[in-house]
């Protein structure tokens, strides 16, 4: 009897659709007859075995060739690694670039957080591990999350301490959710923050949002530091003390930004945690606080820069005890206090950011410009609240005026953000400043200052000689204001011509940029127009 063969066929074409091949016999199992078979099913079974034997070649074959062609990809990438520019690098440079990522000074260009990038880093290569356990300031930047899962975190934590070993600490310690309660904050959570108070003395900068009983805890630990009544034997700190080297906690402590929560432990100041932060902290250059009141008064004399939110009072007082001030921020600014205050000398201070609020009427900036002088004042912003009570007035522009003329200050960087000025408002600004280089207006709302700025520019070429820089922004189309664009920038262009104009609007035609940038090339200025969205584009993105 013939058997059928389905595999195993010599020549090039393939061999016909077996399963067709080979007959059913369904029709016969309805019958009590027994016709002639083909073949005998122990025949069947035969070849099936031969298949099974066939199909276990094919397999090995196949996953041989998946073998052999992983092991081509990763010689591939090995042969690409050998020769990548990397690789070429000094020890030095490499060191440099792995401590940016580490620090998280470099942007991420895939959009995504890399997680313990110290740990992931010595992983490469042996010489990148080699390079990761030589440098204790690439295991120097600790951030660390307080909540449910912090107990898995203690372990590195350790290890990112050992292996830092004296470097300055980097601190950002987050509590999951802030929680007034007694019972807000674990035990995990309370081991974890106090291995990082054993090693307070390193501390370079913090970033602190503790809940409540986590900042009473940390209170009392550093009380007790202080005292040298630490009772953990295991504290690095004791460790330092045994062996001589007594060194209080946070004494190179140079960065702090706390929360506003730490400010209403306690009613009296002096029990608060960060009044103990302050007053044992004498390298302190900057500081953050996120809120402002009669009783947060500290020794302030060190600080070189300043960041104050939610400032719903003159901050006279406060600035009065920053002798050595340099930069100052207030942010969320709207006083209600109508108290006059003499005016403060601040002799060093150049950089001054205020961002106002609208939440309270009245002329919130005209207490605080009345109580200041900045002579060495070079960098100054003023923004606006976008969305604003328009029957509360915010900005006295008098007030400002008698700042400037008071304090006979040499402008270099002036940035207006949403501030409604007129014409000869303007004018009599650019007047007080002609040592201005550095211009910014940005509006949202109020249509007219982008105008009257060019046409302010244009008309009067002695305003703002030095001008170099120039950054707008408008809800306008480019179109409404090209114009007046391209006849401020040739103007200018007859005494000193603009090094660079940035603008920024919702509606930048393809056929008015060109003509727009036609039309300046031959005036020696760089020009950059910005599609930037509509203040409703951004509320509501679907109606773009």
């Amino acid at each position: 009897m013939n058997t059928l063969q389905i595999s195993s066929h010599g020549g090039s074409n393939p061999p016909p659709d077996a399963p067709s091949c080979i007959p059913s016999l369904r029709p016969q199992l309805r019958t009590n007859s027994v016709p002639a078979l083909p073949f005998s099913a122990e025949e069947a079974q035969a070849q099936m075995r031969r298949n099974t034997r066939q199909l276990e070649n094919l397999a090995l074959a196949l996953r041989a060739l998946q073998a052999e062609q992983a092991a081509l990809q990763r010689y591939v990438i090995e042969c690409q690694s050998l020769f990548a520019p990397i690789r070429k690098l000094p020890v030095e440079i490499l060191g440099s670039i792995l401590s940016l990522v580490c620090t998280g000074g470099m942007g991420n260009t895939f959009g995504r957080k890399c997680i313990l990038p110290s740990l992931c880093l010595s992983h490469v290569s042996h010489l990148w591990r080699e390079i990761m356990t030589s440098r204790s300031d690439l295991w120097s930047t600790i951030d660390v999350r307080l909540d449910e899962m912090t107990k898995g975190s203690q372990r590195l934590l350790s290890l990112w301490l050992m292996r830092s070993r004296d470097a300055p600490l980097h601190v950002r310690a987050l509590s999951g959710y802030w929680n007034s309660s007694s019972t807000s904050s674990s035990a995990n959570e309370w081991k974890t923050f106090s291995l990082l108070l054993d090693h307070g003395h390193r501390w370079a900068s913090a970033v602190l949002r503790l809940d409540f009983q986590l900042y009473v805890q940390a209170s009392a630990k550093i009380v007790s530091m202080l005292e040298g009544d630490e009772a953990d034997s295991d504290s690095g700190y004791e460790s330092q003390q045994a062996a001589g080297k007594k060194v209080k906690p946070f004494s190179h402590l140079k960065t702090l930004d706390i929360s506003w929560f730490d400010c209403r432990i306690s009613a009296a100041h002096n029990q608060r945690p960060s009044i103990r932060l302050f007053l044992h902290a004498p390298a302190l250059q900057s500081l953050t606080i996120h809120h402002y009141d009669d009783f947060f008064i500290l020794p302030l004399s060190q600080i070189r820069s300043l960041t104050v939110t939610n400032v719903h009072q003159n901050p006279a007082p406060l600035l009065a005890q920053c002798t050595e001030l340099k930069s100052l921020r207030l942010l969320n600014f709207a006083s209600r206090d109508r108290t006059p205050h003499p005016p403060i000398l601040m002799l060093h201070l150049t950089h001054f950011e205020v961002q106002i609020s609208s939440y309270y009427e009245s002329l919130t900036t005209k207490h605080l410009m009345d109580s200041l002088e900045l002579p060495s004042l070079l960098s100054l912003t003023i923004a606006e609240p976008v969305h604003r009570y328009w029957d509360r007035p915010t900005w006295s522009h008098s007030a400002f005026i008698d700042m400037l003329s008071r304090s006979s200050c040499r402008l270099e960087k002036l940035a207006f953000i949403e501030v409604v000025v007129f014409p000869e408002e303007l004018e009599e600004t650019l007047q007080l400043n002609p040592t201005l280089t550095h211009a910014t207006f940005i509006e949202w709302q109020c249509n007219d200052t982008t105008r009257s700025l060019m046409k302010t520019l244009s008309a009067s070429l002695s305003l703002a000689p030095s001008l170099s820089q120039l950054s707008l922004r408008s809800d306008e189309s480019l179109v409404n204001i090209s114009e007046d664009l391209k006849g401020m920038i040739s103007s200018r262009s007859r005494v000193k011509p603009l090094e660079q104009v940035l603008v920024e609007s919702p509606e930048t035609p393809a056929d008015c940029m060109a003509d727009l940038s036609s039309a300046v090339c031959s005036c020696g200025t760089k020009l950059i127009v910005r599609h930037e969205p509509t203040n409703f584009e951004r509320v509501f993105p679907a109606y773009k």
